[in-house]
């Protein structure tokens, strides 16, 4: 996958930042002044970057993407901003319809937009990222306090669990886990006769293929809910900051299986990977059993995405190519199923 520059800002962009946020929150381990001089309680929460003390009750929280909003709403706290940064469609219908305006453009790698972030005065920050996000995080942390879930190199269980941590909702971060494993398993326990192998080949930034490796939350998912992979994906990664197993055009041979999936979406190129003379070879291309699915969801790391697949997988068990799986349009309903089966 594409490798994206991630620069530090210099010491100039930082005095910048720090004149900017004079009136920034300021915490201690006890407590701190809010506005007017009101006292502000305050818990610990330990993230990637360290321990940090944030408001017991965040009046106005800001994501910096969809993806850590969705988890926030998923455990029944609604973020007051939400920044576009992974251009997602299905997160800005989610969040556009319980009323939280999504501001297009990134946050991500470049410096984020401070002005504009200083301006919505949030008294916590959440952001999605861990080690790779470092720049960002260090811009940020002047204006409130941040909090880092982790996204990549993790499980789905343990993002979920840092996101229940930042807002206080651990419990409810655990009762949601187990909700989730069930629905995998039970993808399993429901399944009939059919495909029994699957195998995932994506195409990003230009870059053909890959697929996602073992211990990732997609493989997990998959394995949760009893399918098999190619040998050649039941591999660790070689990519640590994205967690994929290359796959070269002439290598696409060794990923054939009773069913192929292949992602389309914002960062996910179907086409080019239908078109790879060797892609068109397999056998599962010339029987029809190749379905495409929503990119953007399946190597998504949070508590709706964990759902979304596991609802398309149930449908694969059952109906194999021949399954319908999960669109962005299909945004709204997949949302309101999400929420009754985990009790939002």
């Amino acid at each position: 996958m594409r490798t994206i520059e991630r620069g530090r800002p210099g010491g100039g962009f930082r005095a910048r930042i720090v004149a900017l946020v004079a009136m920034a929150f300021v915490v201690t381990a006890c407590g701190g002044q809010g506005p007017a001089g009101t006292e502000v309680q305050t818990r610990a929460v330990t993230h990637p970057f360290g321990e940090v003390q944030v408001p017991a009750e965040p009046a106005t929280i800001l994501a910096t993407d969809e993806y850590a909003a969705m988890n926030l709403m998923a455990l029944g706290v609604q973020p007051a901003v939400v920044y576009g940064s992974y251009g997602s469609e299905v997160g800005r219908v989610v969040l556009e319809d319980a009323g939280v305006t999504v501001t297009p453009g990134t946050t991500f790698f470049e410096s984020p937009p401070i002005e504009e972030i200083v301006a919505h005065a949030p008294d916590m920050i959440v952001m999605t990222g861990g080690a790779e996000m470092q720049a960002t995080y260090d811009a940020l942390t002047p204006v409130a306090p941040v909090v880092a879930i982790p996204y990549y190199d993790t499980t789905w269980q343990d993002s979920l669990t840092a996101a229940g941590a930042a807002v206080g909702r651990e419990d409810r971060a655990s009762e949601m886990i187990t909700t989730l494993e069930e629905r995998i398993g039970a993808v399993q326990a429901a399944s009939k006769p059919g495909p029994t192998s699957l195998s995932v080949i994506g195409e990003t930034y230009g870059e053909c293929c890959f697929s996602a490796a073992r211990g990732t939350p997609l493989s997990a998912i998959l394995e949760g809910a009893g399918f098999t992979r190619p040998a050649a994906q039941d591999v660790d990664a070689t990519d640590g900051d994205f967690s994929v197993v290359p796959i070269s055009p002439e290598g696409i041979g060794e990923h054939d299986a009773d069913l192929v999936v292949v992602p389309e979406g914002q960062f996910y190129d179907a086409d080019a990977v239908r078109s790879q003379p060797v892609f068109q070879s397999l056998p599962a291309t010339r029987e029809n059993r190749v379905l495409q699915v929503d990119g953007d969801i399946w190597f998504g790391n949070f508590a709706f995405a964990v759902h979304w697949i596991a609802t398309d997988l149930e449908a694969v068990a059952q109906d194999g190519a021949a399954a319908t799986v999960g669109l962005p349009g299909d945004a709204q309903a997949r949302w309101a199923a999400f929420r009754e089966d985990v009790g939002t």
